[in-house]
């Protein structure tokens, strides 16, 4: 609109003009020639003027489609919003016509022209790249941020070039404006004098047409006023984006800091403060930053960033540490900028940061898994590759190259068809093939040559599958079995060694005759080491005989009896050695002097084997294999024929003493019998004797106690004290002289009698014991504390009473008068061997036993005190002793003088189902 008013302007003005100079033309044609030649310059002049003013509006057309295109796209790219992109795209579809329209205008000034075209060149080129950066939204904030500093920098030049443009339009208006004034004054005072010259009516007429010129003259001066009053508008245009700019930093996702070359912060964004917590206020200057954020390492970074000032265009600066105000160390990479300069002057520097902490730890993480698989794939003795689809290896470990004779940088990005022969190539290509056409895994065994030998390795191949699930290659691991192998053959073969071996024992087990032992052992012997006749053979040199004990040998079965001639001599048989292994008959001499070694060759067999049968130095014959090939058994196969002629040696060797052994075992049953006879008159000859004394020994004790008795009741009135204590002496005697005779008759019934172990309830046996000293316990007040439950064990019931009885009974004798006894029974279980016994205590509070006596007095007859003191007859505790002994048990003692005794017996614990658990601390108390 402002174009098109200051084209009415000038198309009135000239109308004015012409009017006003026609009447002094037709007057004064002289003066009206100068005149007319002076208003023609003020004509062009003006339209100069004008046709500047279209120049530079048009400019600034441009220049504002350009800032409208930058901060559409900026602001895109910043905040993610499309609404950013609207003037943009108004800007984009104007643009071209603009900058059109503006070499059209500046088309009669070359140089003009040539700012006009580059300007339009440079435009093209920026909006050209905008797709390619919009792409970028999504992009890491680096690249982003370059981008847009990249793409600012071109910006910047067009923006030069257009101000560059405007200001020599500028200086063109100044001059013609200038002009215009001069020559308008000029027309002016020259119309002035024409004007009094040629009249008034000329001065009236030509007054009245300047006073027009001069009003439009002014609405000239007011449109170009207006001009200016359009790029005020664009100035503040400018900054407005300019303030959407600030803000787009100070709300961007990444630490952006504004900064001078004085070292004055001019701005940090909301990012910068939120990650390092401080504002600022708290570090105005580069000097507090570096201070707060490095500490010792401030002057190095200081001086890397005094640096940045120097510099034209963006720098990577890289990673460096920064300490938060909370003491958190965080990894930054910087990126600086140049940015211009300040109003005063100083260089401002735009830095911005991108916080790599996680990533660094997450890239160490990496790194550190990195080398321990490598570690893990180089330290393992399995060989790992992987192949591309076309069988090129794209990682090997060292196992692999060692395989291949390679070193593994060789072997990377080449195929198998450089290390392998074509017949194991081709094997290999198919699996290969099978694994990426099928997407399935293959385990296979293998056969590689490696250093001169073929290794068997067991390898499992594997597809590799991308990201987008495609499968691009082969995963392989291979592991070398070859001693796996061999050693399964080894196993198989000695486990088939051991059968034969077990057989033998089996048949020797069995009690088989020597030639079923033979013949399983021959059996089993030829599955292990081939053969094409085997035979056991037996010597009887007193007979000069040998007997084919199993199997065949030349044309001689089993059970066959041949003279030792038809095989060899005596001489060779005495002197030969305990293996004999001829490879090759054909070239030993020695078979002109064996018969049956002819005969072999003469039928086609080469490999002649022989091992002697010793047993205890004894000879007693071969095991003998052939086969028609030369030299067909190996040092193994002589080791296991070796070790089945031993076992069957001794296998042979058991039998024969086996039937020795029943002989003499027949001879011995006979003696024993005979023996038993004896014996057993002998028991009868001393049961009787023993029954005769017992008889007739108390039959006197009963008379002694009996006239005894009668004179005390006849005549005990005439006699005085002193017979009566001599007939309670003979009493006394007689009492003491009847328990004797019955303790020995049971001791010799305890050495005599048969008795049969079975299981005995403890508890029960301790009961009855306690019976029959029911009348003692009474009268000496004793008290028993027994435990409340007590094992089984293995004993002869009414010898384990009796022997409990005794311990009792001794245990409440031997006490100091007046003293009431007291008896504490408990027991534990011990293991000896594989057996576990039980171990029954019974402590008292007698007089004790001095350590020297603690063996006497198990023997017969062995008292340590008078019978007046403590009665008894000596043989109590040796009846205990020789019960246990005949129950497979023990008996002892622990005891010292006045400390009471300990007496313990030990007895085998009977099986017995779980009938729970017990605590033999509790304990009853019998009174």
């Amino acid at each position: 609109m402002n174009h098109t008013r200051q084209h009415f302007a000038q198309t009135q003005l000239q109308q004015r003009l012409t009017r006003a100079f026609v009447l002094p033309i037709v007057l004064l044609l002289l003066v009206s020639g100068i005149f007319i030649g002076q208003t023609l310059h003020l004509m062009a002049a003006l339209q100069w003027v004008d046709h500047t003013d279209r120049v530079i509006s048009q400019a600034n057309v441009v220049q504002k489609l350009l800032l409208d295109m930058e901060t559409g796209n900026r602001g895109y790219l910043l905040t993610r919003e499309p609404i950013f992109l609207e003037p943009y795209e108004q800007a984009r579809s104007q643009i071209g016509t603009a900058t059109n329209q503006l070499k059209r205008l500046v088309s009669d000034n070359p140089g003009q022209v040539q700012q006009a075209e580059e300007i339009q060149q440079q435009q093209t080129q920026w909006t050209r790249g905008v797709p390619q950066v919009l792409a970028l939204v999504d992009s890491d904030r680096a690249t982003l941020r370059a981008t847009l500093l990249r793409r600012k920098g071109a910006m910047d030049r067009i923006r030069s070039l257009i101000t560059n443009f405007i200001a020599i339009e500028e200086q063109l208006r100044a001059k013609r404006v200038q002009t215009v004034s001069q020559r308008t004054g000029f027309v002016i005072t020259s119309s002035i004098g024409l004007a009094i010259a040629s009249g008034a009516i000329l001065a009236y007429l030509s007054g009245q047409q300047l006073r027009k010129v001069a009003r439009t003259y002014t609405q000239l001066v007011n449109s170009l006023q207006q001009s200016l009053d359009d790029r005020d508008l664009a100035e503040e245009a400018l900054r407005d984006s300019e303030e959407r700019f600030r803000r787009a930093i100070l709300e961007a996702p990444l630490p952006i800091m504004l900064h001078s070359e004085t070292g004055e912060v001019l701005q940090i964004n909301h990012q910068w403060e939120q990650i390092t917590g401080y504002q600022l206020s708290d570090i105005p200057t580069i000097a507090d930053w570096t201070e707060r954020a490095y500490g010792d390492r401030r002057q190095t970074v200081q001086a890397e960033i005094d640096r940045l000032y120097d510099f034209q265009k963006s720098l990577a600066e890289g990673e460096f540490v920064v300490m938060t105000r909370a003491g958190e160390e965080r990894i930054w990479e910087f990126f600086s900028s140049p940015v211009g300069r300040l109003a005063d002057g100083r260089r401002l520097v735009i830095s911005t940061a991108i916080d790599v902490t996680e990533r660094k730890r997450i890239e160490r993480q990496v790194q550190e898994n990195y080398i321990l698989l490598q570690s893990v794939i180089n330290g393992t003795t399995d060989a790992i590759f992987m192949k591309d689809c076309q069988g090129r290896y794209q990682l090997v470990n060292q196992r692999v190259a060692q395989i291949m004779g390679q070193s593994v940088e060789g072997m990377l990005g080449k195929d198998d068809a450089e290390f392998l022969p074509p017949d194991l190539l081709s094997q290999i290509q198919a699996i290969d093939r099978t694994v990426m056409t099928t997407g399935r895994s293959q385990i296979f065994e293998e056969q590689i040559p490696e250093n001169g030998e073929i290794r068997t390795y067991l390898s499992t191949k594997d597809p590799y599958i991308d990201a987008q699930g495609n499968i691009t290659g082969i995963i392989g691991i291979s592991r070398d079995i070859t001693d796996r192998k061999l050693a399964e053959a080894q196993q198989q073969k000695s486990a088939q060694r051991l059968a034969a071996l077990q057989a033998i024992d089996r048949a020797i087990l069995r009690l088989d005759a020597p030639a079923r032992i033979a013949e399983a052992a021959l059996s089993r012997l030829v599955q292990v080491v081939p053969a094409d006749q085997a035979a056991v053979l037996v010597f009887d040199l007193a007979q000069s005989q040998i007997q084919v004990l199993a199997g065949e040998i030349d044309i001689n079965p089993a059970g066959t009896v041949r003279p030792i001639l038809d095989f060899t001599t005596p001489e060779v048989l005495v002197n030969r050695e305990a293996i004999g292994y001829i490879k090759n008959l054909a070239t030993l001499i020695q078979t002109q002097q064996s018969p049956l070694l002819q005969r072999l060759l003469a039928k086609g067999y080469h490999s002649f084997l022989a091992v002697a049968l010793r047993a205890d130095g004894h000879f007693l014959g071969d095991v003998v294999l052939t086969h028609r090939e030369v030299d067909a058994f190996s040092a193994g196969d002589l080791e296991i024929v070796g070790e089945v002629a031993n076992q069957l040696a001794i296998a042979i060797q058991q039998s024969q003493l086996r039937d020795q052994l029943q002989h003499y075992a027949a001879e011995l049953e006979q003696r024993v019998a005979e023996r038993t006879a004896k014996l057993k008159a002998t028991n009868q000859e001393l049961e009787a004797f023993t029954y005769s004394v017992s008889h007739d020994l108390r039959a006197p004790l009963r008379t002694m106690q009996g006239f005894a008795q009668a004179l005390i009741e006849d005549y005990g009135d005439l006699l005085d004290d002193t017979a009566k204590s001599y007939i309670e002496s003979i009493v006394e005697d007689a009492v003491r002289m009847s328990g004797l005779i019955a303790d020995l008759l049971a001791y010799s019934r305890l050495s005599r009698s048969q008795i049969n172990l079975q299981e005995v309830n403890l508890k029960e046996a301790i009961s009855d014991g306690i019976k029959q000293l029911s009348g003692e316990i009474q009268e000496k007040q004793a008290e028993i504390i027994l435990p409340e439950d007590l094992p089984s064990v293995v004993a002869h019931r009414a010898t384990l009473v009796q022997v409990l009885a005794n311990l009792f009974s001794n245990a409440m004798k031997f006490v100091e008068p007046g003293t009431r006894p007291q008896i504490h029974t408990y027991f534990h279980e011990e293991q000896h061997e594989h057996q576990r016994w039980v171990k029954l205590f019974i402590e008292d509070n007698g007089i004790g036993i001095a350590p020297e006596h603690q063996e006497r007095i198990f023997r017969v007859f062995e008292r340590l005190h008078g019978a007046e003191t403590y009665p008894g007859t000596g043989i109590g505790l040796a009846i205990v002793q020789k019960g246990l002994e005949r129950m497979g048990g023990t008996v002892g003692v622990e005891s010292a003088l006045e400390q009471g005794s300990r007496f313990w017996i030990a007895l085998p614990k009977a099986v017995l189902p779980d009938r729970g658990t017990h605590d033999p601390t509790h304990s009853t108390a019998t009174h």
